[in-house]
């Protein structure tokens, strides 16, 4: 008996070293730790100014490192990319505050003449703004209880297609997920094609009593080249957090939808990322199932905890 439970566990062990070791495996690519510094280091010094009390001259060596990215990027031609345009934002938020603070940085603009800071689009903001109380408040006058016990996992959708800029709506919702240090590692693998929506519908554990059912499936990923050393499987944090705020968002504009956990080594992993183009360095956090309500349809109740079966106090 003692030693099946010994072997039990010398099994499970050796199944979470290969899945720990399966995770590091494709970590810290080049090109990607640049992206992840140009984030790291736009939210360091946002941060460091959209605090009550501002250290003076604050992040002068962060914004010289921030420079040297941006022009590592633009040498990659990657200078059309989320990355380097928030960081043009952030350092000309940053300019622009330190010289109304009286500060010195004539170095940083120096630097800051190799790049064009005029390029970004002004639908990135960066910096800080000052916002009101009543604006933060503004979350209270919406239904939020409404929202989260209306909702359930949906197992029999209608046939009615879902219109691509609808989704698109929700997916933009969804980014307002937090994340670490503002990273935002998912994304987002769908299709609005029904034989595709099938081929992958064949490949999702957990579906197959109601195989049929559901029209539209989504994969959410997470990249875990956007964590350095010391936060291995941090990305998994963040794609929970972001897969509930997708199933929210969709439930907001009328699309009901049902996570699929993706199991370790499962054996479709290969033909799924195939079909949808995932990268090796991409981790896939669940597959959503999702379509529009039906007229009526059956839900379980799962039955939720009691607040004092959930809280320890101490």
């Amino acid at each position: 008996m003692m030693n099946r439970i010994k072997n039990h566990f010398t099994k499970e062990h050796i199944k979470k070293k290969q899945i720990l070791n399966k995770e590091k495996k494709y970590i810290r690519h080049e090109n990607e730790t640049i992206r992840l510094n140009v984030l790291m280091l736009c939210h360091s010094l946002e941060k460091g100014c959209g605090i009550s009390n501002v250290k003076k001259g604050y992040g002068k060596e962060k914004a010289l490192n921030l420079i040297k990215n941006l022009l590592a990027l633009k040498k990659l031609n990657a200078d059309n990319s989320f990355e380097y345009l928030e960081g043009i934002a952030v350092l000309k938020a940053y300019i622009q505050y330190q010289n109304s603070q009286n500060e010195d940085i004539s170095e940083i603009e120096k630097q800051s003449q190799k790049l064009n800071l005029d390029s970004v689009n002004k639908v990135y903001q960066g910096g800080y703004r000052i916002i009101p109380r009543e604006e933060m408040e503004r979350g209270k006058n919406c239904d939020f209880e409404t929202m989260v016990k209306s909702r359930h996992s949906l197992r029999s959708a209608s046939d009615e297609p879902i219109d691509r800029e609808l989704f698109f709506k929700a997916v933009s919702l969804a980014n307002f997920a937090p994340s670490a240090c503002n990273r935002q590692p998912c994304k987002v693998y769908c299709s609005f094609d029904k034989e595709q929506n099938q081929r992958i519908e064949k490949l999702v554990p957990g579906n197959k009593s109601f195989a049929g059912e559901i029209p539209y499936y989504c994969i959410v990923t997470a990249e875990r080249d956007f964590f350095p050393a010391g936060e291995t499987l941090q990305w998994y944090l963040n794609g929970g957090i972001y897969v509930s705020y997708l199933t929210l968002s969709l439930h907001s504009l009328g699309i009901g939808s049902c996570i699929f956990q993706w199991p370790d080594f499962y054996e479709n992993e290969e033909t799924l990322r195939e079909i949808a183009g995932i990268k090796k360095s991409e981790a896939i956090m669940s597959i959503i199932g999702f379509g529009k309500y039906p007229e009526s349809t059956k839900y379980i109740c799962a039955q939720r905890r009691e607040p004092e079966q959930v809280i320890n106090e101490f």
